[in-house]
């Protein structure tokens, strides 16, 4: 019997920056330590290769400011 390719979801992680106060929780939370900051203090998901998608970031972000998928970002930018 042939088995099943498990099909991985592609991990996409992004900040909406005008929502995101740069408290820098979603760094906090992360246990394999993926989120760095640019030169202005918003994070950036530097090491997506290590990333579990447990979602922690985006779970615990009190400005809502990250999102886990690419057509949330094409609406969010419609939207503002």
């Amino acid at each position: 019997m042939a088995q099943k390719k498990k099909v991985e979801k592609e991990k996409y992680l992004w900040v909406n920056r005008r929502w995101c106060k740069r408290c820098g929780i979603c760094a906090t939370v992360c246990p394999k330590n993926v989120i760095d900051y640019d030169s202005e203090g918003y994070p950036v998901f530097a090491r997506m290769d290590d990333c579990i998608y447990c979602l922690n970031c985006v779970l615990y972000c009190p400005d809502y400011a990250i999102f886990e998928n690419k057509e949330d970002q094409e609406y969010v930018k419609e939207i503002l």
